[in-house]
């Protein structure tokens, strides 16, 4: 193994990069801000789920898989809802069939997007689920890969424009029960981070409540800073969206 060269106080970005790299977490792709991800980090990312998985089963929670792409007519519909990374959705322009056919498309928005989050792909389906109260509570998790096709200088585990994702959703009968869950599955996430120690990370001793208009509802960020890197750079966020996208 190389030697680093440079320290993390005297250029971080390039220790954190050649930490990555000479440790054989990640290599560089030739396009921007995607990355081989190698066994170690496989391995860590696989741990993760192995653990997360049992504890989310013990609640009753199930795998599902949801396809990747969201119609824009679906994704606009909850524009507010995507407001704070909406730049950086990645859209399909254009597939061969089309490129053939017609040299007009052009000036047509493209109609698919690739997922940067799956409220707007599950919602629309999930409640076809729900005949009556006797449905419920339906909780189901999936593991997959989001794209936001990231403006700033990418960063490896930081700032990506493909990362691997791990996402729940819950429905209730009642508002109680669904706030209760978002707490149940914030104590998951503590007992994830201070179970698996691969990181130093803590929990942040304030729940931030903040409000929306447009749900009427409250969202509970809780917030995991790694205690040496004097950024933050992760952030485990439950939401309660109440009737927001039914």
């Amino acid at each position: 193994m190389q030697k680093i060269t440079t320290t993390k106080e005297d250029n971080f970005s390039a220790w954190y990069t050649q930490i990555l790299t000479q440790c054989e977490m990640i290599e560089y792709y030739d396009i921007s801000g995607c990355y081989i991800l190698k066994p170690t980090t496989m391995e860590i990312w696989e741990q993760l789920r192995i653990f997360l998985d049992c504890e989310f089963k013990k609640l009753g929670v199930k795998n599902m898989y949801f396809p990747m792409f969201v119609k824009r007519e679906n994704l606009e519909k909850e524009s507010s809802h995507i407001d704070g990374f909406q730049p950086e959705v990645a859209w399909i322009n254009k597939h061969h069939e089309e490129l053939s056919a017609d040299h007009e498309l052009e000036d047509k928005k493209p109609s698919i997007a690739i997922r940067p989050t799956s409220e707007t792909i599950i919602y629309p389906v999930a409640k076809n689920w729900v005949q009556t109260y006797r449905d419920l509570p339906i909780k189901v998790n999936q593991w997959c890969n989001v794209v936001r096709w990231e403006l700033r200088d990418p960063t490896p585990f930081i700032r990506s424009r493909e990362f691997l994702w791990q996402e729940g959703h819950t429905f209730y009968e009642k508002k109680e029960h669904a706030d209760q869950e978002v707490y149940d599955i914030l104590d998951e996430d503590g007992k994830c981070y201070v179970s698996i120690p691969y990181t130093k990370i803590e929990k942040n001793s304030k729940t931030i409540i903040s409000h929306k208009h447009k749900w009427k509802d409250f969202e509970i960020q809780n917030k995991l800073e790694e205690i040496g890197f004097k950024v933050k750079f992760l952030e485990k966020r439950r939401r309660f969206l109440g009737l927001g996208f039914w």
